[in-house]
Protein backbone atom coordinates (compact mmCIF):
# COMPACT_ATOMS: atom_id res chain seq x y z
CA UNK A 1 0.00 0.00 0.00
CA UNK A 2 2.79 2.40 0.91
CA UNK A 3 4.59 1.66 -2.37
CA UNK A 4 1.39 2.36 -4.35
CA UNK A 5 1.01 5.78 -2.69
CA UNK A 6 4.61 6.60 -3.55
CA UNK A 7 4.01 5.73 -7.21
CA UNK A 8 0.78 7.77 -7.25
CA UNK A 9 2.60 10.74 -5.71
CA UNK A 10 5.27 10.53 -8.42
CA UNK A 11 2.58 10.43 -11.11
CA UNK A 12 0.79 13.43 -9.64
CA UNK A 13 4.08 15.37 -9.45
CA UNK A 14 4.97 14.43 -13.03
CA UNK A 15 1.59 15.73 -14.26
CA UNK A 16 2.34 19.14 -12.73
CA UNK A 17 5.35 19.77 -14.94
CA UNK A 18 4.86 23.07 -16.71
CA UNK A 19 5.90 23.19 -20.34
CA UNK A 20 7.79 26.42 -20.87
CA UNK A 21 7.50 28.00 -24.28
CA UNK A 22 10.58 30.04 -25.17
CA UNK A 23 10.30 33.73 -26.01
CA UNK A 24 9.36 34.18 -29.64
CA UNK A 25 11.28 37.33 -30.53
CA UNK A 26 14.78 38.63 -29.96
CA UNK A 27 13.37 41.64 -28.12
CA UNK A 28 11.52 39.38 -25.69
CA UNK A 29 14.66 37.31 -25.09
CA UNK A 30 16.58 40.53 -24.40
CA UNK A 31 13.85 41.62 -21.98
CA UNK A 32 14.00 38.32 -20.11
CA UNK A 33 17.80 38.56 -19.89
CA UNK A 34 17.92 42.17 -18.73
CA UNK A 35 15.11 41.72 -16.20
CA UNK A 36 16.76 38.55 -14.92
CA UNK A 37 20.10 40.32 -14.49
CA UNK A 38 18.52 43.33 -12.78
CA UNK A 39 16.41 41.05 -10.58
CA UNK A 40 19.28 38.87 -9.37
CA UNK A 41 21.60 41.80 -8.70
CA UNK A 42 18.87 43.83 -6.98
CA UNK A 43 17.97 40.92 -4.69
CA UNK A 44 21.67 40.45 -3.88
CA UNK A 45 22.10 44.17 -3.21
CA UNK A 46 18.97 44.28 -1.08
CA UNK A 47 20.10 41.29 0.99
CA UNK A 48 23.50 42.94 1.47
CA UNK A 49 21.88 46.16 2.69
CA UNK A 50 19.63 44.28 5.12
CA UNK A 51 22.50 42.17 6.48
CA UNK A 52 24.85 45.16 6.82
CA UNK A 53 22.46 48.02 7.74
CA UNK A 54 25.28 50.35 8.79
CA UNK A 55 27.31 49.73 5.63
CA UNK A 56 30.29 47.71 4.47
CA UNK A 57 32.98 47.82 1.78
CA UNK A 58 30.46 48.15 -1.06
CA UNK A 59 27.80 50.28 0.60
CA UNK A 60 29.65 52.82 2.70
CA UNK A 61 28.38 53.75 6.13
CA UNK A 62 29.26 57.43 5.70
CA UNK A 63 26.75 57.67 2.84
CA UNK A 64 24.00 57.29 5.45
CA UNK A 65 24.72 60.89 6.54
CA UNK A 66 23.26 62.15 3.24
CA UNK A 67 20.22 59.85 3.33
CA UNK A 68 16.86 60.47 5.04
CA UNK A 69 17.08 57.05 6.77
CA UNK A 70 19.23 55.87 9.68
CA UNK A 71 20.25 52.53 8.15
CA UNK A 72 20.27 50.68 4.84
CA UNK A 73 17.64 48.20 6.03
CA UNK A 74 14.56 49.93 4.54
CA UNK A 75 16.26 50.82 1.22
CA UNK A 76 17.52 47.22 1.09
CA UNK A 77 14.01 45.84 1.46
CA UNK A 78 12.75 48.22 -1.25
CA UNK A 79 15.60 47.27 -3.59
CA UNK A 80 15.39 43.53 -3.04
CA UNK A 81 11.63 43.12 -2.84
CA UNK A 82 10.55 45.88 -5.23
CA UNK A 83 13.09 45.97 -8.02
CA UNK A 84 14.59 42.53 -7.42
CA UNK A 85 11.57 40.31 -7.02
CA UNK A 86 9.49 42.53 -9.31
CA UNK A 87 12.04 42.18 -12.11
CA UNK A 88 12.30 38.42 -11.62
CA UNK A 89 8.51 38.05 -11.65
CA UNK A 90 8.29 40.14 -14.82
CA UNK A 91 11.06 38.11 -16.48
CA UNK A 92 9.16 34.95 -15.63
CA UNK A 93 5.99 36.52 -17.02
CA UNK A 94 7.74 37.39 -20.28
CA UNK A 95 9.14 33.90 -20.58
CA UNK A 96 6.10 31.79 -19.64
CA UNK A 97 3.28 34.29 -20.19
CA UNK A 98 1.05 32.98 -17.39
CA UNK A 99 -2.44 34.29 -16.83
CA UNK A 100 -2.71 36.46 -13.75
CA UNK A 101 -6.21 37.64 -12.74
CA UNK A 102 -4.61 40.39 -10.66
CA UNK A 103 -3.43 42.13 -13.86
CA UNK A 104 -6.48 41.44 -16.04
CA UNK A 105 -7.45 45.13 -16.16
CA UNK A 106 -3.98 46.06 -17.38
CA UNK A 107 -4.30 43.50 -20.14
CA UNK A 108 -7.78 44.71 -21.09
CA UNK A 109 -6.59 48.32 -21.22
CA UNK A 110 -3.45 47.60 -23.28
CA UNK A 111 -4.37 44.52 -25.29
CA UNK A 112 -0.96 43.16 -24.27
CA UNK A 113 0.18 40.55 -21.75
CA UNK A 114 0.74 42.06 -18.28
CA UNK A 115 4.49 41.48 -18.56
CA UNK A 116 4.64 44.29 -21.13
CA UNK A 117 3.47 46.81 -18.51
CA UNK A 118 5.68 45.12 -15.91
CA UNK A 119 8.72 45.65 -18.13
CA UNK A 120 7.97 49.34 -18.41
CA UNK A 121 7.26 49.63 -14.68
CA UNK A 122 10.52 47.88 -13.75
CA UNK A 123 12.44 50.10 -16.16
CA UNK A 124 10.84 53.24 -14.69
CA UNK A 125 11.42 51.96 -11.13
CA UNK A 126 15.08 51.26 -11.88
CA UNK A 127 15.46 54.72 -13.43
CA UNK A 128 13.91 56.27 -10.31
CA UNK A 129 16.24 54.27 -8.05
CA UNK A 130 19.31 55.42 -10.00
CA UNK A 131 18.13 59.05 -10.04
CA UNK A 132 17.65 58.94 -6.25
CA UNK A 133 21.08 57.39 -5.86
CA UNK A 134 22.70 60.12 -7.97
CA UNK A 135 20.82 62.84 -6.06
CA UNK A 136 21.51 61.50 -2.55
CA UNK A 137 24.84 59.68 -2.61
CA UNK A 138 27.91 61.89 -3.09
CA UNK A 139 30.12 59.38 -4.97
CA UNK A 140 29.61 58.32 -8.60
CA UNK A 141 29.99 54.81 -9.94
CA UNK A 142 30.13 53.24 -13.40
CA UNK A 143 27.35 50.94 -12.17
CA UNK A 144 24.99 53.92 -12.08
CA UNK A 145 25.62 54.47 -15.80
CA UNK A 146 25.15 50.75 -16.52
CA UNK A 147 21.89 50.48 -14.61
CA UNK A 148 20.69 53.81 -16.03
CA UNK A 149 21.24 52.43 -19.54
CA UNK A 150 19.45 49.19 -18.61
CA UNK A 151 16.52 51.22 -17.24
CA UNK A 152 16.29 53.23 -20.46
CA UNK A 153 16.54 50.02 -22.46
CA UNK A 154 13.67 48.40 -20.58
CA UNK A 155 11.42 51.42 -21.03
CA UNK A 156 12.42 51.66 -24.70
CA UNK A 157 11.77 47.96 -25.20
CA UNK A 158 8.09 48.48 -24.47
CA UNK A 159 7.88 50.62 -27.62
CA UNK A 160 9.51 47.98 -29.83
CA UNK A 161 7.05 46.67 -32.44
CA UNK A 162 8.39 43.09 -32.18
CA UNK A 163 8.15 43.17 -28.39
CA UNK A 164 4.58 44.43 -28.53
CA UNK A 165 3.61 41.95 -31.26
CA UNK A 166 4.97 39.02 -29.25
CA UNK A 167 2.96 40.07 -26.20
CA UNK A 168 -0.25 40.97 -28.04
CA UNK A 169 -3.28 39.15 -26.66
CA UNK A 170 -5.39 37.23 -29.12
CA UNK A 171 -9.16 36.96 -28.96
CA UNK A 172 -10.03 33.37 -28.00
CA UNK A 173 -13.23 33.40 -30.07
Amino acid sequence: MKERRSIEAKLIRSQRVIVVSPPTSLSTKIGVGVLGFVGVTAVAGGVEMVLFPQGNVFVKGEWLDSLPVGSYRLPGIALGAGLGLGSLATALGLHRRPNCPLFRRVEEATGLHWSWAGTGAMGAGLAGWILLEVALIPERSALEALYGALAAGLVGLTASPSFRQTLRLTDPS
